[in-house]
Parts: C-alpha cells; structure tokens; sequence
C-alpha cells in the first residue's frame, strides 16, 4: 500500500508518504495514520485497495486529484496480484495509457507512470520481449532516478538480452541510488563478472 499511495500523488505533491507498523490494529490492516499540518493524527483502518487510499488522501489533503492518477494505481494493484506476466503486462500497460494519454505532464512526470514502467519491464523480461522491457526500465530510470527499483529492473532486461556489461553498470548505479542494496548488487555484479569469463 505505501506504493499505492505514492502513485496516487503528483510530484511534488507536499505529502510524506512513509512505512509504519500496524499501529495497535493489525486485524484490522493495513492502517494508515494522518498527521495534518496542525499535527492532529487521524487513523484508518483497512485501507487495502487503491480506491479507499485515494479517499484518505482526498480527505486528509483537501484536493481531488486527477483521475489518471487512479486508474493508474487500480491497474497497478490489479497487476500485483497476478502470476500471469501477459496479464500484468496488459494491464500495467492500460495503467500507462492511463497516464500518459493526453501528455498530462503531472501525470507522465509521477512516480505511477515510473512504477508502471518498471513493473511492465520485469513482466516483459518474462515474456522474453527483451527490447520492450529495456525501453520501459530506461524511462523508469529517467523518471525515477532515485528508485533502485528501476536501475534493478534495467539491469535484469539487460542482461536477458545478453548485454552484460551493461546489466554490471546498471547494477552499479542501483547500488549509489540505493546502498542498502550495495551487497546484493556486487554479488550479483560478481555472478554476471563470471559469466564473462
């Protein structure tokens, strides 16, 4: 759910979207507490679709978002519960659409539109459609520069369509973004160095 709320906001949108316990409700899950400007906090509990987020949101900001960034967010969701990679394919690309259809830059800029990007690059490595999914990681990288997520997405479609060395430098720059990562990323840096030899 924290990625859920994350693409159901601009950039820039002036709200802190951060991971917490369960709060004294974990039956009740997943809750998420508002801290408004005057520091009051309000809890809700069973926020677990895209639809109840984007009203706590909606409630807790004041302001209706655009509508992109929801159907966005449902196909998302939608996608994460499926094991069929030509399903989350479809629909992280409607997501896509979603969000880039009338060249909205608030929306072509947002996490959603990088999320979505790398979600379909992984789907696509799976389905062996190895260009697509470099062209959809690039993007996410160049949306998201900061989401390791991306530069892991990158790496894993570059090396399916043998680019190794490539797949090593991306793997690099996923380790800067993100150093909690640094040890998985030099291991895997070491798996695909040896595969060069």
């Amino acid at each position: 759910m924290l990625n859920t709320f994350r693409d159901l906001l601009p950039p820039n949108a002036g709200v802190d979207i951060e991971r917490s316990g369960c709060l004294s409700q974990c039956g009740k899950g997943p809750n998420v507490v508002v801290i408004g400007s005057d520091k009051k906090e309000k809890l809700y509990v069973g926020v677990d679709d895209p639809t109840t987020a984007s009203a706590v949101l909606d409630i807790a900001t004041g302001k209706d978002y655009n509508i992109g960034f929801l159907l966005a967010a449902t196909s998302i969701h939608d996608s994460e519960k499926t094991a069929s990679s030509s399903k989350k394919e479809k629909l992280l690309s409607k997501a896509i659409e979603a969000l880039t259809k009338d060249n909205d830059q608030t929306l072509v800029a947002s996490f959603a539109h990088a999320h979505s990007l790398l979600l379909r690059a992984n789907a696509n490595v799976a389905l062996n459609n190895v260009d697509c999914a470099i062209d959809d990681a690039t993007l996410a990288t160049e949306l998201a520069p900061k989401e390791g997520k991306a530069w892991r997405a990158l790496s894993s479609a570059e090396e399916a369509s043998g680019n190794i060395l490539d797949a090593i430098e991306t793997l690099k720059q996923w380790a800067k973004v993100d150093p909690s990562f640094s040890t998985k990323a030099k291991t895997e840096i070491i798996r695909l160095t040896e595969l060069l030899e």
